[in-house]
């Protein structure tokens, strides 16, 4: 819990418009109430989108470059409560429940994922959401309201959150990258250290 108290402020005092907890007289935000940790935090207006449009995209894409930068010093680490340790433990126990051909498929993508951690990059990290489906931002009309729901936020490379974005606001129903929606998301990259690290092209979901 301090982890996201810390972060939220952080990015709240840097005019990202996250839920943040309310601080009392005294500076305090963590509190407790019947034995369970508490806190208080501004209500935004808005709602979810039930039509994403290129304007959303932009809009989020312009939003998180800034949430990057905004967590680009920021103090505090994390590790994902779903990275590389959950991936080996629940990947044993699934596949030892699958037929042996796709229990063989999914241990080899489990070491291809841990080949990859294994090689030096040079991929941009901080702070990340983590979660940025968009059922995750607000908007009120058609102007984003806030971005919430910041509990899978961990340290991490920035691109997995583009990857996210990319994936769930620009894709179709069969499941290629919309173009109009996606230009206008990854327009901001170079705000947040990714135009050297990455081009999202139809298909490459």
């Amino acid at each position: 819990m301090p982890y996201f108290v810390e972060l939220t402020t952080w990015l709240a005092e840097r005019g990202i418009a996250v839920p943040h907890p309310m601080q009392d007289r005294n500076g305090i935000a963590l509190k407790s109430l019947k034995q369970r940790p508490t806190l208080i935090q501004p209500r935004f207006t808005g709602g979810h989108l039930a039509q994403l449009t290129p304007d959303h995209c932009a809009q989020i894409g312009q939003a998180l470059a800034r949430f990057h930068n905004a967590g680009n010093d920021f103090y505090m680490q994390r590790q994902a409560h779903r990275g590389v340790f959950w991936w080996r433990r629940e990947s044993a126990v699934i596949a030892s429940q699958l037929p042996p051909e796709d229990a063989e498929l999914l241990r080899n993508e489990v070491a291809l994922f841990d080949t990859l951690r294994e090689e030096a990059s040079d991929l941009p990290m901080g702070a990340i959401h983590g979660d940025l489906f968009f059922d995750n931002a607000l908007f009120d009309g058609d102007t984003l309201s806030a971005i919430i729901d910041l509990y899978n936020a961990c340290t991490g490379y920035l691109l997995y959150d583009l990857a996210i974005v990319a994936n769930d606001w620009c894709v179709n129903p069969d499941g290629s990258i919309d173009s109009e929606r996606k230009t206008p998301c990854c327009r901001h990259m170079p705000q947040n250290g990714l135009s050297r690290a990455v081009s999202i092209k139809p298909g490459h979901n």
